[in-house]
C-alpha cells in the first residue's frame, strides 16, 4: 500500500501530466493544486497549539505586490502571509506560503530567495537544518537557520524554517521582540533552537496534513525519491 507521501507524489506528478496534455510547454502545473491561502494556519491555531504562552492573532493579507515589485521571472502565482504576536509584543510568529505554476520556478525561488543570504542585517548565524526531521512530512527541501545578528543553537533572535512542497514555498520565521534601553530597541535575545522546532513541526505537519486531504492514515510513510525528503534524517 502506497505511503501518504507516495501518494501526494502521485496526485501532483498526475496534475502535471493533465496540464502536460493540455498545452502546458514545460511540463509543470499550470496552476497549483491549491490556493496559497488554503495552506495557511487558521488564526486560532497558534493559541490552540501552545494555549500558555500568550500569543495572539496579528494580521493576514496577501502579499503578492511584494513579488511583483521584484520582477521576478519565475513570480509566485499567489503568496500569503499571517502573522501572531505573543503579549506586548515580545514575540512573533509569521507563516508565509508562496505557489508557484511549475516546480521548477518553485525550485528556483527557493533557491534564489533563500533567507540565509538575502538580508546583511540578519545575516547567517547557524545552518541547523540536520536538526530537523520529521518522519511524516511531505517537503522536498527544508532549511533551518539562526539569523539573529547575534544567537547560537542556544538563543537566536531570528529562527527561520524553509522549505518546498512541490509547488509550493512555506517560510516560518520566529522574531523576537523589542527590548528598549532608554529610547533605543534593540532585537531580544529569542529563544533556543529546541524551542523554534517545537513551533515549526506543527507548521510542517499541517501542510502536510493539507497536502495530503481526504487519504486514509497509513502506518508506513517512507518518502519516496524526490518527495518528502525531510521525513528522513537531513
Amino acid at each position: 500500500m502506497k505511503s501518504r507521501p507516495m501518494r501526494v507524489a502521485a496526485l501532483l506528478l498526475f496534475g502535471a501530466l493533465m496540464t502536460s496534455c493540455s498545452g502546458g510547454d514545460d511540463g509543470g502545473l499550470s496552476e497549483p493544486l491549491q490556493p496559497a491561502a488554503d495552506l495557511l494556519a487558521e488564526p486560532e491555531f497558534v493559541s490552540d497549539q501552545w494555549p500558555n504562552e500568550d500569543w495572539g492573532f496579528d494580521w493576514t493579507g496577501s502579499i503578492k505586490d511584494t513579488y511583483e515589485q521584484m520582477s521576478l521571472e519565475f513570480l509566485p502565482v499567489d503568496g500569503v502571509r499571517s502573522r501572531w504576536a505573543k503579549d506586548e509584543a515580545s514575540g512573533f510568529l509569521d507563516q508565509e506560503v508562496s505557489s508557484f505554476s511549475s516546480y521548477a520556478d518553485a525550485e528556483d525561488y527557493f533557491r534564489d530567495f533563500d533567507p540565509r543570504s538575502l538580508d546583511e542585517d540578519f545575516p547567517l548565524r547557524l545552518d541547523a537544518s540536520s536538526s530537523y526531521s520529521n518522519p511524516v512530512s511531505v517537503a522536498d527541501e527544508a532549511n533551518v537557520y539562526c539569523l539573529g545578528q547575534e544567537g547560537a543553537r542556544d538563543q537566536c533572535g531570528v529562527w527561520t524554517y524553509w522549505a518546498r512542497y512541490g509547488p509550493y514555498v512555506l517560510r516560518l520565521d520566529y522574531i523576537a521582540g523589542l527590548v528598549f534601553d532608554e529610547d533605543t530597541g534593540v532585537l531580544g535575545p529569542g529563544i533556543s533552537l529546541e524551542k523554534f522546532l517545537s513551533y515549526t513541526k506543527p507548521f510542517d505537519d499541517l501542510l502536510t496534513d493539507a497536502l495530503t486531504a481526504g487519504e486514509p492514515e497509513q502506518a508506513s510513510s517512507t518518502p519516496p525519491a524526490g518527495l518528502g525528503l525531510v521525513g528522513r534524517s537531513v
